[in-house]
């Protein structure tokens, strides 16, 4: 993976993809809570990576009221989100 990029918050962040994900308000969303928390590593394993993606704790699916809810938003790592959501059925996360 090689080491991070040094953040700087004049380049622009990984584009959403098209077609894909939530939409731009979900996307602004996401932007903003990870800026204002200063996250900058994988809130579970405490790795720093380029990208974090953003995981609900409780799936959108079982309660669409917390899709904007920041407590219900943990930044992950790529392996720690795979492991949430291939790891238990509910996609829960249990913070350090």
């Amino acid at each position: 993976m090689g080491l991070p990029r040094k953040w700087d918050p004049m380049l622009p962040s990984k584009p959403e993809p098209k077609g894909k994900g939530r939409g731009a308000k979900w996307h602004r969303f996401k932007e903003q809570l990870r800026h204002a928390r200063g996250i900058y590593a994988c809130e579970q394993c405490k790795a720093v990576c380029d990208y974090l993606e953003a995981h609900h704790v409780v799936r959108v699916h079982d309660d669409p009221s917390r899709e904007f809810d920041a407590r219900n938003v943990r930044f992950l790592c790529k392996d720690c989100h795979t492991t949430a959501h291939n790891g238990s059925k509910t996609g829960v996360v249990s913070p350090k």
